[in-house]
């Protein structure tokens, strides 16, 4: 299936080196560094990539736990499954979304010397990863009267159709609307990322925004129906600069997966009364 160029999101790379027992280096604001923190995972009936991403996720766990943060790793590995049929589609949305309401308690927002190895135990291997992790805990209240309102022209739509909505913000702030795709997030609103303005309060965005422009369902050729996810996000401020690129491979099995999580930190650097998001969900069928 043709899908369209995405708007991916860049994760910090890694670098390596070896951490002790972990440890709190650093405290910046909202910001934690925990040093040293290490998960594992055993290596099942699983490819290796596989495995260490497991214990990635189980060291963001671990750092989590240490500050009393509730983490389910089970929601961010859907997300690289999200493509394997309508169902874990499906699934990978949930989570998706429970994610990132969840970011107030605060997340694992970047990582840094961080290092994986395999050894043997007891017949089976064992993946274990080493890191720095800095935990974010967004700052401020949540602002209960700023919100964005989103309306679709049809909540199921036929493939091959056009889907169209519409966005409202309750107050003057930049808009961003993001389609949350199996294999990552492409911005469908603005048309680029340079060319964001703020949006007076009430004012309505329709979605495609020119006349000539279309947005076509598409549906994968084994596949009888499907979800649409769409996100919208309104800030008090822009979008930091340099946000495109190719997520980190070593860190990530999916596009969509470290796109998430670079979001996530983006909007925790913000106070909370300083951005809202909602979603839309839109269901398409075949003819």
């Amino acid at each position: 299936m043709n899908r369209p160029t995405l708007y991916r999101l860049i994760l910090l790379p890694a670098m390596v080196a070896w951490g002790g027992p972990a440890t709190v280096s650093a405290q910046e604001g909202e910001h934690v560094w925990l040093t040293g923190i290490s998960g594992n995972a055993t290596v099942q009936n699983e490819t290796v990539e596989a495995a260490k991403q497991r214990a990635r996720l189980d060291a963001y766990g671990q750092a989590l736990k240490r500050l009393g943060i509730p983490f389910n790793p089970g929601r961010f590995a859907i997300q690289a499954e999200a493509g394997g049929s309508a169902e874990n589609l499906r699934r990978a949305n949930d989570a998706f979304l429970l994610i990132l309401r969840g970011r107030s308690e605060g997340f694992v927002s970047a990582v840094r010397n961080a290092r994986t190895e395999l050894r043997e135990q007891s017949g089976t291997v064992v993946c274990t990863t080493t890191l720095d992790a800095r935990v974010t805990r967004p700052r401020g209240s949540v602002d209960h009267g700023f919100y964005v309102s989103l309306t679709p022209a049809a909540r199921t739509v036929v493939a091959g159709d056009d889907i169209r909505l519409r966005a409202v913000p309750s107050r003057e702030s930049f808009l961003y609307i993001f389609h949350v795709m199996s294999d990552g997030l492409r911005l469908i609103y603005p048309p680029a990322i340079d060319s964001d303005v703020a949006i007076p309060a009430g004012t309505e965005i329709t979605v495609p925004s020119s006349a000539g422009s279309a947005w076509i369902a598409e549906l994968p050729e084994d596949w009888e129906s499907s979800e649409e996810l769409i996100v919208a996000v309104a800030t008090r401020s822009k979008i930091p600069e340099g946000r495109e690129g190719i997520v980190d491979p070593e860190g990530y099995k999916s596009a969509r997966e470290g796109a998430l999580l670079e979001l996530m930190g983006w909007l925790s650097a913000l106070p909370l009364e300083e951005v809202t998001e909602s979603s839309l969900r839109i269901e398409i069928v075949r003819n």
